[in-house]
């Protein structure tokens, strides 16, 4: 049986898969996503969580039987807090992985600040402890991938040029001057201080 192989971002909320998406499909690659779901987030108060959209498939396509096999060859966004979805994906699908991480703390902040302007409130323990859970998804990623990098947000603002570089010599096909475009350091807010 031949491998299917799917070009995934994955990581936490808040930790870059959005930007990342936006820049491997500036950089020419195919994102399957739902345009609802890409929307931009309307403004609140004047505060814009994703102004670029989220890039991600919408839950009645991530209930498809045989999710995500039918997407090969395409950039799709696999949410680790989501991975329940993908446990019992056919056999014969691999992927190439770019794992966005970001500092938890970071992540917490910025979860918080679009919870407040949802009207939701989180207790901080709580959201913490579903980081944590959700980053012992990675190595399922890491199992199941034919090739897995590693990404920090910061070092993707700071040095976009070296990431995309490594991105295109893991296989990735990419037109890195394109990439390189998109990070943008003023949309990096909740810096660890």
């Amino acid at each position: 049986m031949s491998k299917k192989i799917i070009y995934v971002v994955s990581g936490m909320l808040r930790s870059g898969t959005s930007m990342m998406m936006r820049a491997l499909t500036f950089g020419g690659m195919d994102p399957a996503y739902d345009k609802r779901e890409g929307r931009t987030m309307e403004i609140i108060n004047g505060y814009v969580p994703n102004r670029d959209g989220y890039y991600e498939l919408s839950y009645a396509n991530r209930q498809q039987k045989g999710f995500p096999a039918m997407y090969e060859g395409k950039l799709v966004k696999l949410l680790l807090h989501r991975t329940y979805e993908i446990r019992n994906m056919p056999p014969n699908v691999i992927f190439k992985t770019v794992m966005m991480r970001r500092d938890r703390t970071e992540i917490l902040k910025s979860i918080n600040r679009v919870r407040t302007y949802m009207g939701t409130e989180l207790n901080d323990d709580k959201v913490m402890r579903s980081i944590i859970k959700g980053e012992g998804n990675i190595p399922f990623f890491k199992l199941h991938s034919r090739t897995f990098d590693e990404i920090w947000y910061p070092d993707v603002i700071n040095d976009p040029l070296a990431i995309f570089t490594q991105l295109k010599a893991s296989g990735w096909p990419i037109d890195v001057e394109k990439a390189v475009t998109v990070p943008d350091p003023t949309q990096y807010r909740f810096k660890k201080t």
